[in-house]
């Protein structure tokens, strides 16, 4: 999170083709901003969809992903 209110995942993917592990650099972001009275409104970078509002429910402690990722990343063998 940056202190513009900036939210980016960096990331690299990977994906078997041809006997081989490809990958390739990612990144997507999102946008940010309070309203006056406490609202909390986002939007997808880079494409600047509208501003919607934010749901606090969808927001997780830890990493909710871990065992989904060892699990793929052994399959690929990485």
């Amino acid at each position: 999170m940056t202190t513009k209110g900036r939210l980016c995942v960096e990331s690299k993917w990977y994906w078997p083709e041809d006997g081989q592990t490809k990958s390739e650099p990612y990144e997507e972001c999102w946008e940010f901003v309070t309203a006056p009275d406490g609202t909390i409104w986002e939007r997808y970078m880079p494409d600047k969809t509208e501003w919607y509002r934010h749901k606090p429910e969808k927001q997780v402690n830890g990493d909710a992903e871990k065992n989904k990722f060892n699990k793929i990343a052994k399959s690929l063998g990485l």
